[in-house]
């Protein structure tokens, strides 16, 4: 691919989303912020082979805490994140 194809939005909506990971399968890991009571989320998309069908997004680790920084392990089967200590 030479990167000339046309653009298409993937994720819309009025929150912060930040890429990540990219599994070998396909699957992107990313991370949503902004949300009052979980600061910021675990999300994955799955992105459709070839152009077919629509890309599926599915939370992965939705808590109170500031999920972040995730990254796939190289075989796709772990991930990994960082949760930063918050001063009470």
């Amino acid at each position: 691919m030479e990167g000339s194809g046309v653009e298409d939005e993937v994720l819309g909506g009025a929150s912060n989303k930040w890429p990540n990971s990219l599994a070998p399968d396909g699957r992107l890991a990313y991370v949503i912020t902004g949300a009052p009571k979980t600061l910021s989320d675990i999300w994955f998309l799955r992105l459709p082979l070839a152009g077919t069908g629509e890309p599926i997004p599915s939370v992965v680790l939705n808590s109170e805490y500031a999920e972040q920084h995730v990254q796939f392990s190289p075989d796709g089967k772990w991930l990994a994140y960082e949760v930063p200590l918050l001063n009470s």
